[in-house]
């Protein structure tokens, strides 16, 4: 758990907050969890949309867009 967080760290400015918050889910789900795929797909994406809804949206926190992002 500790080398996932740490990873999210690392890659969260450079693929952004949706797609590094999506891969924490994935790895510590299906890893961690021990979760079956279908499980796993479904609550990284609810999970990384949702929190992204609350911060982004409805809090108006900025979150890291990425490189490609202009």
């Amino acid at each position: 758990m500790l080398a996932t967080l740490l990873g999210y760290v690392l890659v969260l400015d450079m693929v952004g907050y949706l797609i590094a918050t999506a891969g924490m889910f994935l790895i510590l789900l299906r890893w961690v969890g021990r979760q079956g795929w279908v499980t796993t797909l479904i609550t990284a994406a609810v999970a990384a949309g949702g929190s992204y809804v609350l911060f982004a949206r409805w809090l108006m926190i900025s979150l890291p867009a990425g490189l490609w992002a202009p």
